[in-house]
């Protein structure tokens, strides 16, 4: 019984402090490349868009399976010009997007980006990209999909998977932030 009690704390802890456990926020986000992972279409791609309109000299790099790439293709071709879009279609995870990525970025030479991202997906993205290039400077603008504490029951669920795939990437890919 104290055991059930001492779990379901935790789990309230960690579903009521997500924000501020998961969340990273750079302030002044500088970068010569707009990195865009897959997933999260609605949130993630009017955030890229304005910061590709903030500076015209970005590229943009979409990142993640072809379904993904295609959804984020079609809105990108509307608004940036093919010589600045970059795809990456072969990644299937978020280590995969850093690991696939950092050679591309490498490539354009790139010394900076920004990565665009589901607010609980930050911490984790940030570490695998800066894992996967160390030579880069990354920094991650959050993106958000309700406010707190009102989440639906998927979001509830994204959250508390998100502390499961933390751990797991601190284990398998040793990327800790």
């Amino acid at each position: 019984m104290v055991v059930a009690a001492l779990g379901a704390g935790l789990v309230w802890l960690g579903y009521r402090y997500s924000p501020a456990l998961l969340t990273i926020r750079t302030p002044n986000p500088i970068g010569q490349v707009v990195i865009l992972p897959g997933g999260g279409f609605r949130t993630r791609s009017p955030v890229a868009l304005e910061l590709m309109r903030a500076d015209t000299n970005r590229l943009l790099l979409v990142t993640g399976t072809l379904t993904d790439v295609g959804t984020f293709q079609f809105l990108a071709e509307r608004y940036v010009p093919s010589e600045r879009l970059i795809l990456e279609t072969n990644s299937m995870s978020t280590w995969q997007n850093a690991q696939f990525s950092a050679p591309l970025l490498r490539e354009r030479r790139i010394k900076s980006a920004i990565i665009v991202t589901d607010w609980l997906h930050t911490r984790r993205i940030l570490a695998c990209f800066r894992r996967a290039a160390p030579d880069i400077q990354f920094s991650v603008v959050p993106c958000y999909y309700h406010e707190f504490p009102v989440p639906n029951r998927y979001q509830k669920w994204s959250i508390m998977t998100e502390y499961i795939k933390i751990a797991y990437y601190a284990l398998r890919y040793r990327v800790i932030y």
